[in-house]
C-alpha cells in the first residue's frame, strides 16, 4: 500500500493510521456485511444487484 497504509494487523495500527479516523470495529462490521452479501448472492439467497 501506498506510504505503508494499508492492511491492518492483529494490532490495529490502521486505526491509530487512519486519517479519517474510521474506527476498526466499523470496517470489521462493514466486512461482515459484505461478505454475507457475497455469500447469499452466490446461493441465490438475495438477487444480484449488479
Amino acid at each position: 500500500a501506498e506510504n505503508g497504509f494499508g492492511n491492518c494487523s492483529n494490532h490495529y495500527e490502521c486505526e491509530a493510521a487512519c486519517p479519517k479516523g474510521i474506527n476498526v470495529k466499523f470496517v470489521a462490521r462493514l466486512n461482515r456485511e459484505f461478505l454475507k452479501a457475497l455469500v447469499q448472492e452466490k446461493v441465490g439467497a438475495i438477487p444480484a444487484t449488479r
